[in-house]
């Protein structure tokens, strides 16, 4: 019997999905997701579409397993701990909203500290699982591990068959380890400075994969001494690594993946960059699978086992073709779910009750809907980095693409609602830099996004540059970018404004004052800037300030006599040119792009 989803008009089957007349199978359903990374504005679709699913599966006899890789409770704001609260609370509600059996913890997770994590987590529905996770004696995490919150392993049962879980932290972020003081992998952590000096050592890497692998080999034991036979990880390591321990160890069957977010459609073991069905260590099946991110998908792996907890790919084993196999792996577009359950009501509600109480500070006729690709300005980064100018009467401002994630929603807004559209709400600083400060910044900033082969393009005020889209299928969106000028403004005699190209001339001693957040300028994105420049907390009135606080900003200063705010001409003064485009999706009509070559 088949259980067929509408996805973009074509039938999925989910060909193991009820239960089998057979008594030497198992029929098993894993709903998976992975770096939902708290948007809101796809949630909705996505926990709704997950719950009808899980109605569905139960209607035919399978209770399906859920599970997310990790970047799920993700909020950060070092000035405002109220806020904190509030939002990662709204979170865990959501995740249990969604009927979750089990997560790991991602880098984002942290984002706030232990201490914000392990106080919402006292709320949450579902088992926080992290094999390779070492909890220190002054950790918050000890009281959850004694009360079974968050564990190394732990097991569940669906329709009287026992399954394993295990989890890994991603080992490769040491940005993660400033934030959690008293966490490390088997003892194993970076020693001094988060963002440069752990990857200076080449062993480091591959001393915490080995650690790692060794962790959850005890804990596979463990579980397998329990008499457990079908044993999933949901990983928060990246594909390479979890490619790995699909190989080098036997008695897992499926990887939940996450980090890096790959979509993974169906089963392929060859003719792929990433194949995703691997033979472990002993030559049983190993699938792995991933979602992609922001809450945009989610998975459904319909398992046939056999009695001795291996996984069946094809009715007769004999035969080769993975278009005959019997498990499958399918991505659900959460816009497109199926949708049975009101679930925006419910999560409208879980919102409403934290942030409702908090100041209105302006309001917008229609929802702002920007495009949040990373690799193009958006109007409400744009405004944002607007409102840190006027904020702070600095020359330039600039903040990276990923600040803004999440539409603006017509109505009243207030600091609650902005914490979703700026979930990585870092703190604003200044320092003084030169032109060629500036530029000398934009190329290391391009080529260490290069290195990464993904783009977080520069969100800028007081200035404008010229960069060329260069096709290339290695990178995010196919695409590498190349820096072509860097204009900063000059006023003329008559009182009017050139932009001028400074790229290959710039000057080394007029210093404007530049205005960013911790983040960008800390080292991620380069360091040239806080070698040559340093930068310092912005403090007015015996106060420090959080980017969004330059969103609030604007929203304050370019209200119209009622009240409200249009966020659309911030489209059209083409701060980023981007040349061989001649179109990209955005949210309003645009001339900004410019077909030049």
């Amino acid at each position: 019997m088949n259980m067929n989803v509408i996805k973009n008009n074509t039938h999925i089957s989910f060909k193991g999905s009820v239960q089998s007349q057979k008594q030497d199978r198992i029929n098993s359903v894993i709903i998976y997701s992975n770096d939902t990374h708290g948007n809101i504005d796809n949630l909705y679709n996505m926990v709704g579409g997950i719950r009808s699913w899980q109605n569905e599966f139960k209607k035919g006899g399978t209770s399906p397993i859920t599970l997310s890789a990790g970047d799920d409770i993700m909020y950060k704001n070092d000035l405002n701990p109220d806020i904190v609260k509030r939002r990662l609370d709204i979170y865990v509600k959501i995740l249990n909203l969604m009927g979750l059996d089990a997560i790991t913890i991602g880098n984002h997770e942290l984002d706030s500290g232990e201490g914000a994590l392990a106080h919402s987590l006292k709320k949450a529905k579902f088992k926080v699982v992290s094999s390779n996770l070492t909890i220190g004696k002054n950790s918050p995490f000890n009281k959850l591990h004694e009360d079974k919150q968050i564990l190394k392993s732990t097991i569940i049962e669906k329709d009287g068959e026992k399954y394993g879980i295990l989890g890994a932290f991603p080992v490769n972020e040491p940005i993660s380890w400033f934030y959690a003081k008293n966490l490390s992998i088997g003892g194993i952590r970076p020693e001094s400075d988060y963002s440069q000096n752990s990857y200076q050592d080449s062993n480091y890497p591959e001393r915490m994969f080995k650690k790692t692998l060794e962790m959850i080999n005890q804990e596979l034991e463990k579980l397998k001494q329990q008499g457990i036979n079908k044993i999933i990880l949901i990983s928060h390591l990246d594909y390479e690594s979890d490619a790995r321990i699909a190989r080098e160890t036997s008695g897992i069957d499926v990887i939940i993946g996450g980090h890096d977010h790959f979509i993974f459609d169906g089963l392929k073991s060859s003719g792929t960059d990433r194949p995703n069905l691997f033979k472990s260590k002993t030559g049983e099946p190993v699938i792995l699978t991933q979602a992609g991110q922001g809450a945009e998908k989610f998975g459904i792996l319909s398992i046939i086992f056999d009695k001795k907890g291996v996984i069946q790919l094809q009715e007769n084993q004999d035969k080769k073709s993975e278009d005959s196999f019997v498990s499958s792996n399918s991505i659900i577009d959460s816009v497109n779910a199926l949708q049975q359950i009101d679930t925006r009501k419910l999560i409208d509600g879980i919102i409403k009750k934290e942030i409702s109480d908090m100041p209105t500070i302006g309001k917008f006729a229609e929802d702002v809907k920007p495009d949040f690709s990373r690799m193009a300005d958006n109007s409400i980064s744009l405004a944002m980095v607007d409102g840190l100018k006027e904020l702070t009467g600095a020359d330039i401002a600039i903040s990276n693409s990923a600040k803004a994630r999440s539409d603006i929603k017509k109505g009243n807004i207030n600091k609650g609602n902005i914490s979703f559209v700026v979930p990585l709400d870092d703190i604003v600083v200044t320092t003084k830099v030169s032109q060629k400060d500036m530029v000398d910044f934009l190329i290391q900033w391009l080529r260490i996004q290069e290195q990464k082969r993904k783009y977080d393009i520069m969100q800028p005020s007081g200035i404008k540059y010229k960069i060329r889209h260069i096709d290339d299928p290695k990178f995010t969106k196919g695409k590498r970018i190349k820096l072509e000028e860097v204009l900063f403004p000059e006023k003329q005699s008559d009182g009017t404004t050139v932009w001028k190209n400074i790229m290959n001339n710039p000057d080394t001693e007029r210093k404007y004052t530049l205005v960013s957040e911790e983040f960008t300028l800390s080292g991620y994105y380069g360091d040239s800037i806080k070698n040559n420049c340093g930068f310092k907390h912005f403090v007015k009135a015996g106060k420090k300030f959080s980017i969004s606080d330059g969103l609030a900003e604007y929203i304050k200063n370019h209200q119209d006599t009622h009240g409200i705010v249009d966020l659309r001409s911030q489209y059209h003064d083409n701060r980023i040119i981007i040349s061989n485009l001649a179109q990209q999706k955005t949210g309003f009509t645009s001339k900004r792009f410019q077909a030049v070559g």
